[in-house]
């Protein structure tokens, strides 16, 4: 069953809507049940800093793993978007360094 109160998306949604508008927004989903009789089903949300908090959390750290090489790229999403070879940039982070360099495998 689906949980807007742990879903990622609607924090996503909630987190622009905040830094474009300055209001905190109610997320609602309306989902239509397929079932031997339909129904409308309405869930809601609302996202507060601490959820907003943990977003920043998790995009810091994949953030960190790409630079830092530590993912698993997908060959067939650059086959898909015409890239003839995949490259990656990685960064070299200290706490007076923060350059790029380019690696290619």
């Amino acid at each position: 069953m689906f949980e807007p109160d742990s879903c990622l998306k609607p924090t996503c949604y909630a987190a622009a809507v905040k830094e474009l508008t300055g209001t905190i927004p109610k997320v609602e989903y309306t989902i239509l049940v397929k079932t031997k009789t339909p129904k409308v089903q309405r869930l809601s949300t609302i996202r507060n800093d601490d959820d907003r908090g943990r977003l920043g959390d998790l995009i810091q750290t994949v953030e960190r793993a790409v630079d830092y090489d530590i993912f698993y790229p997908k060959r067939i999403a650059c086959a898909l978007f015409g890239v003839p070879r995949l490259q990656t940039t990685a960064r070299r982070s200290t706490h007076d360094d923060d350059s790029r360099r380019e690696v290619s495998d």
